[in-house]
């Protein structure tokens, strides 16, 4: 016993002097490895983009494997660089070195700002960022959208969203060096774009557009965020277009029967589904289409809302509605180009507010341009159509109105009526909403029949109308923190329920009604006549450039 004790006693110290000898030698190796990078460092240039600042970096020997040791320059002080070297000894001996250099203010990192519009919905190319302390000046442009043929035969381009990252603190000005070249430069005047740091919330940020060099200049200031998303109005995500269509088929009535469905009736180009939610059993025919230019969010935020609204079970007036009408409702008919970032036009450059008929020599809507329109009418024209509803934005005009078709064919007293009878329900239920302003009214037979709402009206003879809402505010009911929101347009939504309760006995009543309107004596509303024209509009803030 006491031999075998004594022998393995005896291996155990030769193990452990083998041991300690090449420690001490591996600790030796990589100390000399690291005072030759420290004096590799000692001679590095300055920092390419701050001259002033060195990158030289201080290092000392490890104890022990693995070992991790961060070396900082000390002498930090405000908008200055801090240098960071972190070098990493795994146990088999490699070392591996980074170096980090950072915009700082004290002694608290602050990197310089980011920008990126590479998700779901962006659009902005980043030119150049410059951070110097507190504050930073980005220069920015809009990328266009591809060519559109048919009534527009231009590259349109206006809408933007970009993220911008590390701004907690700062003055940050964001310049849209191409604003001028875009497809509604007069618009610019009293817009004032939205910044966001949940994306849930979106308030709006002082913007002047100055006409001499056609900059837009974006301020965004004092946040306490070290991010913030920066966009033209607030965007309807193709990811909150999902929830909103798994929320709709969920939707239940008080006996726990489903109040709706949900179908894809066709496919855009880039492959997504165009999906319509069929609510109700009445016999009027009801059909509202939304978002079919995919850079105004707004159209689906209403859509949301009134979807919200006619889904209520416990709302009886939206059960009254049910009982009236099968309504069917497409809240995103461009998902193509929401997603893209694009303004107008789908993922070919078509405007498929101008695709639903031919236009001269050009032939639509088609499968190979504009597949959606050409799925959804398709379906119209099998089912029918009595009201129908098209549901936009509108980029210069801080109004919200509703433009008629008095330019088709087949306008007439009743249809005035029930035009009339349509906004001044809608009058009642918002404040924010008018009849003042507008596009004016086409004059007879001045009709662009490739519109939606006209060709709709053309070939159902039915009530057929675009509903516009304002990029900026509602100058009639402003709101200087939001403008006109994402919360308001759910609002405005809601309140279509209320409107197809007065309007649909009527939309295929005999004429006249017997209601005292136009028709039975009444004169027909200035507004409401075919060749109106419409007052020049206000603006909603001052836009007098800032140096």
């Amino acid at each position: 016993f006491f031999f075998f004790f004594f022998f393995h006693l005896a291996i155990l110290r030769r193990s452990a002097a083998v041991f300690t000898g090449s420690r001490a030698a591996w600790i030796a190796s990589t100390a000399a490895s690291l005072r030759h990078r420290q004096a590799c460092a000692a001679t590095t240039p300055t920092h390419p983009l701050f001259p002033s600042c060195s990158t030289t970096a201080s290092s000392t020997a490890p104890s022990a494997p693995p070992l991790q040791r961060t070396l900082e320059n000390k002498n930090l002080r405000m908008a200055s660089v801090k240098t960071t070297t972190t070098t990493v000894i795994d146990p088999a001996g490699e070392v591996a070195t980074s170096t980090n250099t950072l915009l700082v203010g004290g002694d608290d990192p602050a990197p310089p700002v980011s920008i990126t519009s590479k998700f779901d919905g962006g659009n902005a190319e980043v030119l150049s960022v410059e951070t110097a302390g507190s504050t930073a000046v980005a220069e920015l442009k809009i990328s266009p959208e591809p060519f559109t043929e048919g009534t527009d035969k231009r590259q349109h381009m206006q809408w933007f969203y970009f993220k911008a990252s590390n701004v907690r603190g700062r003055d940050c000005r964001f310049n849209i060096v191409n604003a001028k070249e875009c497809s509604y430069p007069n618009s610019w005047p009293g817009t004032w774009a939205v910044v966001s740091v949940d994306r849930e919330t979106w308030t709006r940020t002082p913007t002047t557009f100055d006409p001499s060099t056609g900059t837009l200049s974006i301020t965004v200031s004092g946040l306490d965020s070290d991010v913030a998303w920066i966009a033209y109005f607030a965007p309807y995500s193709h990811e909150r277009h999902q929830s909103l269509i798994a929320r709709c088929q969920k939707a239940v009535g008080s006996d726990g029967r489903r109040l709706c469905s949900v179908a894809a009736v066709g496919r855009s180009l880039d492959g997504r589904e165009i999906e319509m939610i069929t609510v109700g059993n009445g016999p009027a025919k009801v059909w509202v289409v939304a978002r079919q230019h995919p850079g105004e969010p707004m159209a689906e935020w209403w859509a949301d809302g009134f979807l919200a609204r006619i889904l209520d079970k416990d709302d009886a007036v939206a059960r009254k509605v049910r009982s009236m009408a099968t309504l069917r409702v497409i809240p995103c008919l461009c998902p193509d180009g929401a997603v893209r970032g694009h303004l107008r036009t789908n993922a070919a450059g078509a405007n498929l507010n101008r695709e639903w008929g031919n236009t001269g020599d050009y032939e639509a809507p088609t499968k190979e341009r504009s597949p959606e329109v050409l799925a959804v009418f398709t379906l119209m024209k099998k089912v029918g159509c009595d009201f129908f509803l098209d549901v936009h934005g509108d980029e210069e005009l801080p109004h919200i109105f509703l433009a008629p078709e008095t330019g088709v064919p087949k306008w007439n007293d009743r249809h005035a009526e029930l035009y009339r009878m349509t906004c001044e329900t809608q009058l009642k239920l918002c404040p924010a909403f008018q009849v003042k302003h507008g596009y004016g009214n086409d004059a007879p037979s001045d009709a662009n029949l490739a519109i939606a709402a006209a060709s709709v009206a053309n070939h159902f003879d039915c009530a057929s109308y675009t509903l516009e809402m304002p990029y900026k505010d509602s100058y009639e009911l402003p709101d200087k923190v939001e403008g006109w929101s994402p919360r308001r347009c759910e609002q405005l939504g809601g309140t279509m329920c209320d409107v197809l309760h007065h309007v649909l006995p009527y939309v295929r009543a005999p004429f006249p009604f017997g209601n005292g309107g136009v028709g039975d004596g009444l004169e027909c509303p200035e507004w409401a006549v075919a060749g109106y024209v419409n007052p020049p509009s206000e603006q909603c803030w001052d836009t007098t450039p800032r140096a």
